[in-house]
């Protein structure tokens, strides 16, 4: 349909196999890594740097140019509210449950899932610090945001898990029913959840918790 339109593809597959996916006839290139700062790079030098792109394969005239892999990127304040009007102009229903992250990576290691994969190529390639969280405040910022401009009936937190750190959850707990004050999902792990989180995820008007079993 588009024969002219480079076609790039990202995602945990593209980090754990990589070779898998660029063999693709219809792949131009792949995300090995966080994509934000990559794809900032591929459309800004692109083809002028081609064998310089972190974190980013691409094939030209046949060759693939495998780029290594950047660090992780560890103050995650920095990054840009995602732009969801994308996606809501086509499918307005998901605007009733939106999802958000508060921090990227888990340090489990729970067999069924990808994160303990992803933790042991972040440790070989000594990436950095594979756990991370935005702070409060900007957590806050994205929820008012969304809040006000597609006026959700709920919010669903997708981190691995949702209540790594306690002291974390103790200032964002009351803040969030304060602000936002609307139904929450969220995510834990049963084997280390205390009664102190669960009240505070209560208390903050969360409704229901997720989490996986092996």
């Amino acid at each position: 349909e588009l024969p002219y339109t480079p076609i790039i593809f990202g995602g945990i597959h593209c980090i754990l196999c990589p070779e898998q996916v660029i063999k693709e006839d219809c792949v131009d290139a792949i995300c090995i890594g966080e994509g934000e700062e990559a794809i900032l790079d591929l459309i800004s030098d692109f083809p002028y740097r081609i064998n310089e792109i972190k974190n980013m394969w691409l094939k030209e005239k046949k060759q693939i140019y495998r780029n290594e892999v950047s660090s992780l990127i560890q103050d995650l304040d920095s990054l840009p509210f995602i732009d969801r009007d994308i996606l809501y102009e086509q499918k307005p229903v998901f605007k009733k449950d939106i999802t958000i992250l508060t921090g990227r990576g888990c340090p489990y290691s729970c067999a069924f899932c990808a994160s303990d994969a992803l933790n042991t190529v972040y440790k070989e390639r000594r990436l950095g610090k594979p756990v991370r969280q935005r702070s409060v405040a900007s957590v806050l910022s994205e929820l008012s945001l969304c809040k006000h401009t597609y006026s959700p009936h709920s919010f669903y937190f997708t981190d691995d898990v949702f209540t790594l750190s306690v002291d974390w959850l103790r200032v964002f707990a009351p803040e969030y029913k304060r602000v936002i004050g609307l139904p929450f999902y969220c995510t834990a792990n049963p084997g280390t959840i205390k009664e102190e989180e669960l009240y505070l995820l209560k208390q903050a008007g969360c409704q229901m918790i997720g989490f996986g079993m092996q």
